[in-house]
């Protein structure tokens, strides 16, 4: 069968193999069947930030969810750049996902794919959808688990009408978060997000966005809002590790500070580039700790 994904070297279960598009699919969070935790990364240069930061939030998953973990994190990170070097990955996104299946042995998986060269200018911004799937926090929702078809749906739904992300709200109409971001929205230059509390998941990408708001002097506050907070904000953006900082400049058909990227989110996005920068300028990222 002819591989069409690049990136097309995976590891899984202790072998690096050739993967296709049928099992692409398969691995990914929401089809995976069975419990676990997963993580996506972002490959800067041939190098992955923050890695240390995502394998806590992967081990505190797997805690809560009564895994063990069958590799050390040195040995984690030993696979994830082995990936790196094998497909050549400069740009990339990469995931780790940790399952089981009913009583099954722990699996894993790490796939990587390439990513298009950033604009130095910032991007453009993502249109986004109001899903009708609404949000049920649960003891899980701040962690990445694979119990992710719901928001896998509104994801597929919302790409299906030609749209980038589908945010979700609660029962109260009261944002919670996208299908595969953080929210944030301005507004009188505070910068508001939605509280961990609320469900929404402790995003990595998110934490250093509001480290970053700290240290410019932008006032943040974490608290639940109501969609019509987001629908008349002065600007607006999503965050993941692989979008970094996106400008959110439609959502539920309605145009955000004028349908384009704003000032606190250029700055916000400028200062994370720079985190970014720094962290390599250190040191190479790596995971520390012992075996689990």
């Amino acid at each position: 069968m002819k591989v069409k994904i690049p990136g097309k070297i995976i590891f899984l279960d202790g072998r690096y193999i050739e993967a296709d598009d049928a099992l692409f699919e398969a691995l990914s969070p929401g089809v995976v069947k069975g419990k676990g935790v997963f993580e996506t990364m972002r490959v800067y240069e041939g190098r992955i930030f923050a890695l240390e930061d995502h394998w806590i939030r992967l081990k505190m998953g797997a805690q809560l969810l009564k895994m063990t973990l069958t590799y050390t994190p040195k040995e984690i990170e030993k696979r994830l750049y082995r990936i790196v070097e094998l497909n050549r990955l400069t740009e990339a996104g990469i995931r780790l996902v940790v399952w089981q299946e009913s009583q099954r042995r722990t699996r894993v998986s790490v796939v990587g794919r390439p990513l298009p060269p950033r604009k130095q200018q910032g991007p453009q911004g993502y249109r986004a959808v109001i899903s009708e799937i609404r949000h049920k926090k649960t003891k899980y929702s701040h962690l990445k688990t694979i119990d992710y078809a719901l928001l896998r749906e509104a994801f597929l739904k919302a790409k299906h009408r030609g749209y980038d992300e589908a945010i979700l709200l609660n029962h109260r109409d009261e944002l919670v978060e996208g299908s595969r971001t953080n929210i944030f929205f301005i507004k009188n230059d505070v910068l508001y997000t939605s509280p961990v509390k609320s469900g929404c998941l402790n995003g990595v990408t998110r934490r250093y966005v509001i480290r970053c708001a700290h240290q410019l002097g932008i006032p943040c506050k974490m608290k639940t809002a109501p969609l019509e907070a987001l629908l008349t904000a002065d600007e607006a953006f999503l965050t993941n590790s692989i979008i970094e900082v996106m400008p959110l400049i439609v959502a539920g058909g309605q145009k955000i500070g004028g349908g384009k990227a704003g000032r606190v989110t250029g700055r916000l996005l400028a200062a994370y580039r720079e985190l970014v920068r720094k962290s390599f300028a250190v040191s190479v990222c790596s995971v520390k700790g012992e075996s689990v």
